[in-house]
């Protein structure tokens, strides 16, 4: 299940597939061709993915309000949401009318506005399977199923080869010129194949940031400390493996750097968007994406992970704010997503 906060008409029509491989295709195409529809001077777009690791059952995330609820309800047994429990959604899709987990109510404004859309089955299964033809041996599915990382690579965009590379990063570099700047993959997750590009570098940070590497002040460049670290990227060594972690450490020093400045120029943090992990890496999105779109940056692709939906058992929960619940960690990213979208509207 995927959801988006764009122009969600403009960005479905090129999505315009169910699969993954679609549907990073049309996103990136998205991304790519609204430099037509803007002024230079305002040419900025970007995607922020958030992974939800360990695999959310949105079986129990966006559910069927009609007679199909009956099935539904059927199939879940003590999974099912009561009719209670689901915010419903205007319109039909499929021939049917659906509604979000309440936990989630948060987020149907935006979809009853039309600026959130659901992107239902994209994922690396090769086709619809039963679980006993996966027990036999008779089904055609992908390699690796029961291994979360491999799955987790494989959702991001990994082809199963030796290439480690995801969608985002594969379709940056298929940008033009025009639309690169020196930050153009950021990551708050080491579950980064999404952004991993076959040659680009990737930057990587975590929620709020620093403008400190260990004494050296990033944003004062006549601090001794930071002075010696700079030095320290001009060195140069017979040996290609030395001389290939000075150029990694140069890379990593620059993106940190640039990073420092725009978070020491940024406004401060919103905090409507709650306390969780997810809840830091957003609002440090909406603090540091306005400065990079001032810098004149123009495409950039940002991913961040929450995670616990692994959930096994005790997945619906009556204690109050079960922590290990999928109804407390929908809460989280409702709140979250609703704030961000809040921030970004007034930015």
């Amino acid at each position: 299940m995927n959801f988006f906060q764009p122009n969600r008409r403009a960005f479905l029509k090129r999505a315009g597939a169910a699969t993954a491989t679609g549907l990073s295709a049309g996103a990136l195409q998205w991304l790519a061709t609204q430099s037509n529809l803007a002024h230079a001077d305002t040419d900025y777009r970007a995607l922020v993915c958030i992974y939800l690791s360990g695999g959310n059952d949105s079986n129990n995330m966006l559910i069927p309000t009609d007679g199909a609820y009956t099935d539904y309800a059927n199939a879940r047994k003590e999974l099912a949401l009561g009719r209670s429990e689901i915010s419903p959604l205007n319109g039909t899709s499929a021939g049917h009318t659906f509604g979000l987990h309440s936990a989630m109510m948060g987020l149907a404004p935006l979809y009853n506005q039309k600026r959130l859309a659901f992107i239902s089955n994209a994922g690396p299964l090769i086709k619809p399977v039963t679980a006993e033809q996966v027990k036999n041996n008779s089904a055609t599915i992908p390699a690796f199923l029961l291994s979360h990382s491999d799955q987790t690579a494989m959702q991001q965009g990994w082809q199963g080869g030796a290439d480690p590379s995801g969608w985002a990063g594969r379709g940056l570099e298929q940008l033009s010129t025009s639309l690169r700047n020196p930050i153009a993959a950021l990551t708050m997750t080491q579950n980064s194949t999404l952004v991993l590009g076959q040659s680009s570098s990737v930057a990587m940070t975590y929620p709020g940031g620093t403008r400190y590497w260990g004494q050296a002040d990033l944003i004062n460049s006549s601090n001794t400390a930071t002075q010696i670290l700079h030095s320290m990227t001009q060195m140069q060594f017979p040996q290609g493996y030395d001389n290939e972690y000075v150029r990694t450490m140069k890379g990593a020093l620059n993106d940190s750097t640039i990073l420092a400045n725009a978070l020491s120029q940024a406004a401060p943090a919103p905090t409507d968007l709650g306390t969780e992990y997810l809840a830091q890496g957003l609002a440090y999105l909406a603090q540091i994406m306005p400065v990079m779109k001032s810098y004149g940056y123009r495409r950039q692709v940002f991913l961040v992970e929450y995670g616990g939906f692994d959930t096994h058992t005790a997945q619906r929960s009556n204690a109050i704010n079960d922590k290990q619940s999928q109804d407390y960690l929908l809460s989280v990213v409702a709140k979250a997503m609703v704030g961000f979208d809040a921030a970004m509207q007034k930015s």
